[in-house]
């Protein structure tokens, strides 16, 4: 099997994507999928550790499987897609960070962390005596993958109270206390003092936190967003923000994405935005970045040996 990796990877991370691979396979290293495009070998790549456009696809007739190395898939996604081309994302591999950027953040905006860095630049010093904590919070996760997991499993040592809801029936994870389906979701959010999306984009989630909805939560509620912006129009939230209702919001998804320069959100005092940092795929955190490694070359194995993939996506679903 003849292989092109185009992300950029160093010689350990070289040497753990090939050791599960057969020894008459044969990886190709690209910085990106511009020098792959040029290859005189592209006719004969069978597997892609990346994310390669969907026309640069196309135009490898060997090609059957797309190994890649982010969670989301909405580059593919509804898309003209070659037939008998099998694709598989890293989810699992993002999970422990992004869950690390939550706590960071909500704990940040319940005990007031981002005024008092204001204060400190400004040369104040006024304590602010409105603050709360996670514990016996009630948390409402969107997604119970591996994602709301991880995010679960962080906020129960602070003792909150955890539901989760998901898009279709099925066994509850142990570190959620309640477990419930997406129909469900009208009546729970009235009752829950922090909302957190971690959901894949599809047309099924997308603006799922609508206006009616955000105003059906608590005045004092939180709202957060790792999952995909389209979960919650910017615009729509900047509305509700802007009368008064919900006590904060961390987002480092957006829909738009980038949120523009000039966007009434960015001017709210009570809302977080970061630039979609929060599980860099093949950036700093070198925890992740060792995780995709893992995920990429375990599933190259199978593919070699002709062994079911795992985490394989099913384009027509999103997920």
């Amino acid at each position: 099997m003849l292989i092109a990796c185009i992300v950029p990877c160093n010689e350990g991370e070289r040497a753990r994507l090939t050791e599960a691979l057969a020894p008459q396979d044969e990886v190709l290293w690209f910085e990106n999928s511009r020098m792959l495009e040029n290859s005189p070998a592209l006719h004969r790549i069978e597997a892609v550790v990346g994310e390669p456009p969907v026309d640069l696809i196309f135009a490898m007739p060997a090609l059957r499987f797309v190994q890649m190395t982010w969670a989301g898939v909405n580059i593919y996604a509804g898309r003209p897609f070659p037939a008998g081309v099998e694709v598989a994302n890293a989810s699992g591999a993002f999970g422990k960070a992004i869950a690390e950027y939550v706590v960071g953040g909500v704990l940040a905006l319940y005990r007031n962390l981002f005024s008092y860095r204001a204060q400190m630049i400004n040369g104040e010093w006024a304590p602010i005596r409105e603050e709360r904590t996670l514990e016996n919070e009630r948390v409402l996760i969107l997604g119970m993958g591996d994602l709301g997991c991880e995010i679960a499993r962080k906020l129960k040592a602070f003792d909150a109270q955890i539901t989760g809801v998901r898009r279709t029936a099925g066994s509850k994870p142990p570190v959620f206390d309640n477990a419930y389906t997406i129909e469900a979701l009208d009546t729970l959010l009235p009752r829950a003092d922090l909302v957190i999306g971690a959901l894949p984009g599809t047309p099924a989630t997308e603006g799922l936190l609508s206006k009616q909805r955000l105003l059906s939560m608590k005045k004092s509620a939180v709202v957060v967003n790792v999952g995909r912006g389209t979960l919650v129009q910017a615009d729509t939230l900047a509305e509700v923000m802007n009368t008064g209702h919900l006590a904060g919001a961390l987002l480092d998804v957006t829909d738009p994405e980038p949120l523009p320069a000039e966007h009434p959100l960015r001017r709210i005092g009570r809302a977080m935005i970061t630039p979609h940092i929060s599980g860099q795929s093949w950036g700093a955190i070198e925890q992740t970045r060792q995780r995709i490694i893992a995920i990429c070359g375990d599933n190259l194995g199978r593919m070699s040996r002709g062994e079911p993939i795992r985490n394989r996506v099913d384009l027509s679903q999103g997920y």
